[in-house]
C-alpha cells in the first residue's frame, strides 16, 4: 500500500469517526474503529444522507488541507457509476487515489 493511499484511508476512518460522534452519538467501538470494509452508503451503514454528505466534505476538505490537493468526490462521474465509489472506506479510498492520479500527483 503506498504512503498517499495510507494517508487518505487515515483521513477517511477520522472523518467516519467524527462524523459518527457528530450526528449519531454514536459509541460503539465499531463505528470509531471503522476499517476498509466499513459501508459509508448503502445497506449497513450508521450514517443517514446528511451524515453522509457531511463525510464527503469533510473527507475533500481533509484532503485539501493534509496533502495540498484540491479534489471534488460528488461528481457526475462518480454518481453515474455501476458501483458506487461511495460504498466503503476502501472503494472511497480507490476513489480518490483515481481522482489523485488523473491530476498527476501521486507519490
Amino acid at each position: 500500500m503506498s504512503l498517499l493511499r495510507k494517508k487518505i484511508i487515515k483521513i477517511i476512518r477520522s472523518a467516519y469517526a467524527t462524523t459518527c460522534l457528530e450526528t449519531t452519538h454514536a459509541k460503539e467501538t465499531r463505528e470509531l474503529d471503522a476499517d476498509e470494509q466499513t459501508p459509508l452508503f448503502g445497506r449497513g451503514t450508521s450514517l443517514d444522507s446528511l451524515a453522509f454528505v457531511s463525510l464527503l466534505a469533510d473527507v475533500e476538505q481533509q484532503v485539501n488541507e493534509q496533502l495540498s490537493i484540491l479534489i471534488t468526490l460528488a461528481d457526475d462521474r462518480a454518481l453515474s457509476q455501476k458501483k458506487s465509489p461511495f460504498r466503503t472506506i476502501r472503494t472511497l479510498a480507490d476513489h480518490i487515489c483515481m481522482l489523485i492520479q488523473e491530476q498527476g500527483q501521486c507519490d
